[in-house]
């Protein structure tokens, strides 16, 4: 397919040149066309690069080391049957929700769940929002003014940078998890006369490429002694961390800290669904209801969608799922002790996490061994640059609760095999 699609843009490109609109003989079908032009050159660029994206549809037979389902509940019978009794519980008088939350979209059953959600995670509010990339737009992009600073660690996700870029505020990036170097920054900047206004700090409590933890403790330390606000990003570690699936924020006792701005947790990893919510006060949450966009302009949540959530909340407190968690760490801890010593320094050090990742250097490489995988129905997925840096490509595995210890002895095995790396590299 993408062979195919590479000649065809190759092929375009040959025929068609972009017009020069200085010259008065441009006509208005080739004013029209250029755009399309363009766009084909763009994807020859990104084809030849090795770095076009394409759809596909993952097979059903497939051994699962890619999703973010890190304890099966969106494949969960139990979780299916528990959704459809509780959408049953009050008639459904819509299957949209009409509007967004200011309009029509909203409900006494999103005003509940909000308060149900803000009590599991010992918060003060809750503010449901379409999923984790709209919530971190929102909450990084309206909630710092112009005299304000945002200082993003740099391995943050595309959301957050994404909003950094709606953000009238000056923004700043500090290296990964470098607490030194952030220290330093406050100083020359929250330190200095004149400086009016506030800073966000903002991290994720697990970091969805590289699968390592944010110091939040020393971040949290640091914050107060400069007087400044944390942000975090518990997508991946809500459901997984804790007793209950809390977070890490919970797990370590911090959710009261002076400094915690705001937590940001996600449904469509562990909670097996899709959303996303900021755990915030009461005065941020309704300060978001009033200047965040993509909350104020977007249709809401759909029931369905409501139920789905407000279930999995609930069966994070079963003892099936304290099972699937115990089970999932076995699973981290069988993968760690198996596959340290056949892949070396190439596995990265990541203890204690579902994401795990071998580093693969040139994307060439790392797309070879990640369809290598695939031809033996085990589905990763190629880490390439620049969406990592240049040298550090990888393949990220992400464990599951559901992965069986044959399943891992099969995908580090594959790995370590010579006709992979040693003939490869």
């Amino acid at each position: 397919m993408k062979a195919s699609l590479t000649s065809y843009l190759s092929e375009r490109s040959e025929k068609k040149q972009v017009p020069n609109f200085a010259s008065s003989e441009c006509s208005q079908d080739e004013r029209i066309q250029v755009i399309y032009q363009r766009f084909h050159t763009l994807l020859k660029s990104r084809a030849k690069r090795g770095l076009l994206r394409s759809l596909s549809v993952t097979k059903q037979n497939e051994i699962d080391f890619s999703s973010n389902d890190y304890l099966g509940l969106a494949r969960s019978q139990l979780f299916i049957e528990s959704v459809k009794k509780e959408s049953e519980k009050d008639s459904l008088r819509c299957v949209g929700s009409t509007g967004s939350r200011l309009l029509t979209g909203n409900s006494q059953y999103a005003e509940d769940l909000e308060k149900y959600i803000a009590s599991f995670h010992c918060s003060e509010s809750a503010l449901l929002f379409n999923s984790g990339f709209t919530c971190n737009l929102s909450v990084v992009g309206y909630v710092a003014q112009k005299e304000d600073l945002i200082i993003v660690d740099e391995l943050a996700h595309s959301s957050v940078r994404e909003g950094c870029k709606l953000s009238r505020s000056k923004v700043c990036v500090f290296p990964h998890n470098d607490t030194e170097y952030l220290r330093t920054l406050l100083k020359n900047t929250v330190g200095v006369d004149g400086f009016k206004g506030s800073v966000f700090v903002v991290v994720e409590s697990i970091y969805s490429m590289d699968g390592d933890f944010a110091p939040v403790e020393q971040l949290l330390e640091i914050c107060l002694d400069f007087g400044t606000h944390l942000i975090v990003d518990e997508a991946h570690s809500v459901g997984v961390y804790g007793e209950r699936g809390e977070g890490i924020i919970q797990k370590k006792g911090l959710g009261q800290h002076p400094c915690l701005f705001m937590r940001v947790v996600t449904f469509g990893k562990a909670f097996g669904c899709h959303g996303a919510a900021a755990l915030c006060r009461s005065i941020v949450r309704e300060y978001l209801i009033n200047y965040a966009r993509p909350l104020i302009y977007s249709t809401s949540l759909s029931y369905h969608s409501l139920c789905c959530i407000r279930v999995a909340y609930s069966l994070m407190d079963t003892p099936q799922l304290s099972e699937r968690r115990r089970r999932l760490f076995h699973v981290i801890d069988y993968f760690r002790s198996k596959s340290r010593s056949l892949l070396g320094d190439r596995l990265l050090d990541r203890p204690q996490s579902p994401i795990q990742a071998v580093l693969v250097p040139g994307n060439e490489n790392c797309v070879y061994i990640a369809n290598t995988l695939r031809q033996q129905n085990i589905s990763v997925y190629p880490i390439r640059s620049p969406t990592v840096p240049s040298g550090a490509e990888r393949i990220r595995i992400t464990l599951h609760s559901h992965n069986t210890l044959e399943e891992i002895d099969d995908l580090i095995r594959i790995l370590a095999s010579s006709d992979l790396f040693r003939a490869r590299f």
